[in-house]
């Protein structure tokens, strides 16, 4: 039997993609008739996006930050929110598809998994988009069983989680607010012995948004390798590939690796500017 589910969709930049994504989205919770609830996070910084989808979608519930403080603590703040265990996290350019959602939640059901991603289909595209997984990470993609794939990385604009294992304070501290840290997902997925799947039988459509600013993929993506090696320090228990890692630093600092560059340096320093959120985050992980 399927479960009630929070979808909580982080709105950062207008309302262009909730006018067209919400109303089929809002069709499949009413077709699932479980209660689902959706939680829309203005995160505009007092453009008035709230007032305007509480009056035009009443079945919606929102949230306001004040000032806009990113996607990733956006779908943390929703999440915190949220009445079920399941949690949906959407970006506002996805489009559900009709009974995206039941084998998402039926695939749940099962402890083993941490978390479960359609496939997205780009904007009518047949294919679904390559993703990059981290270096920090242990590779396990492959096949996992018949319409299952297992992921090396998740897809943040789509996946269904419970919400425990989203994290908490001390993460929403650790991490830059601009994205959700897929690579802390996955690890924490790891440390428990879990998997991440995506299922052939679930399928949602993904619209670039328009309203996006310039220079917005180049700031995301040093924002995603910053997260990606904070997360690895987090997850770091090995004393021997600590001791390795630590070299490998000391000689990109000292310039001795060839291979190292300025943006690795600049990529270190950003890190290191989170040393104290780093301890608070570790502590709190192995409590």
């Amino acid at each position: 039997m399927s479960r009630p589910v929070s979808i909580v969709v982080p709105a950062c930049t207008g309302r262009e993609a909730l006018a067209e994504h919400l109303p089929p989205l809002l069709h499949e919770v009413q077709q699932r008739k479980l209660h689902d609830e959706v939680i829309v996070v203005d995160d505009t910084g007092g453009a008035g996006l709230r007032e305007w989808f509480e009056r035009d979608f009443p079945g919606v519930g929102g949230l306001t930050h004040l000032r806009a403080r990113g996607y990733g603590k956006s779908l943390l703040s929703g999440a915190r929110a949220a009445e079920h265990d399941l949690v949906l996290c959407l970006a506002p350019g996805i489009r559900a598809r009709e009974g995206f959602l039941a084998p998402l939640v039926e695939c749940l059901e099962d402890e083993r998994v941490f978390a479960a991603s359609p496939r997205v289909v780009c904007e009518g595209d047949s294919q679904a988009p390559t993703l990059s997984p981290s270096p920090f990470l242990p590779a396990t993609e492959g096949a996992a069983g018949p319409g299952l794939e297992q992921l090396g990385v998740l897809d943040e604009r789509a996946f269904l989680v419970r919400k425990r294992d989203l994290g908490g304070a001390a993460l929403a501290d650790l991490f830059d607010p601009a994205c959700v840290d897929p690579s802390d997902l996955c690890l924490r997925a790891a440390r428990r012995g879990a998997r991440m799947l995506r299922l052939d039988a679930s399928e949602v459509e993904y619209h670039a948004l328009d309203s996006e600013p310039a220079g917005r993929d180049e700031l995301l993506g040093l924002a995603r390798e910053r997260n990606a090696l904070l997360s690895f320090w987090l997850h770091l228990d090995d004393p021997e590939v600590r001791r390795e890692h630590l070299q490998q630093l000391r000689r990109e600092v000292l310039g001795v690796d060839e291979r190292s560059s300025a943006e690795d340096l600049r990529l270190l320093v950003l890190a290191l500017e989170k040393v104290s959120e780093l301890g608070v985050a570790r502590r709190a992980l192995c409590a």
